[in-house]
């Protein structure tokens, strides 16, 4: 009975074994095909944020042509240039607060995953606790059935062989007495 619990347990175990390590593949084919498409993502926003830009460049050019042609070269240039430095400094003072609030986020999220692994991995171990005692009750249960079992076996056994030697030597006095 020993070695039939041990090896339903091994199984069990190793069934365990192999759901972690399953989910652990699960985990890390998702997190691969996020990487891609982030990495894809990139490409295409860096693209098209460089064909933005060229349309920019010549809608740009094309209106400062019309501001020289009914303003002063001066002034127009000296505005024109005010405005593309102050909207340089408000694209880099945006895309570092987009930054800042990425980092933010991921910041909060890789928080979160942190807890919620920590509360699945103890909550995964006090499971594993409170199986393993009911097993190990259960098994001491059997143990105890089992000796009573073999108690009765031997203490009936007994009492026939008593009773065949009773029986023997009754038999031999009513031989020894005739």
């Amino acid at each position: 009975a020993a070695k039939v619990i041990q090896r339903v347990w091994r199984r069990k175990v190793a069934q365990e074994q192999q759901d972690v390590l399953e989910r652990s593949i699960i985990v890390f084919q998702a997190q691969y095909r996020m990487h891609k498409c982030v990495n894809e993502y990139a490409v295409w926003r860096n693209g098209i944020v460089l064909l933005q830009a060229i349309v920019r460049g010549v809608l740009g050019r094309i209106h400062l042509s019309r501001w020289l042609r009914y303003q002063s070269a001066a002034k127009v240039i000296q505005r024109v240039w005010r405005r593309k430095v102050a909207q340089e400094q408000q694209d880099v003072l945006e895309r570092s607060i987009i930054v800042l609030q990425a980092q933010y986020r991921k910041h909060k999220c890789i928080n979160e995953y942190t807890l919620c692994r920590n509360g699945i991995l103890l909550l995964q171990a006090v499971i594993r606790g409170v199986l393993g005692r009911i097993h190990l009750s259960r098994w001491l249960r059997y143990q105890s059935a089992a000796k009573v079992i073999q108690e009765a076996w031997r203490r009936k056994v007994a009492r026939e062989e008593q009773d065949v030697l009773e029986r023997s030597i009754i038999v031999f006095q009513a031989q020894y007495r005739m």
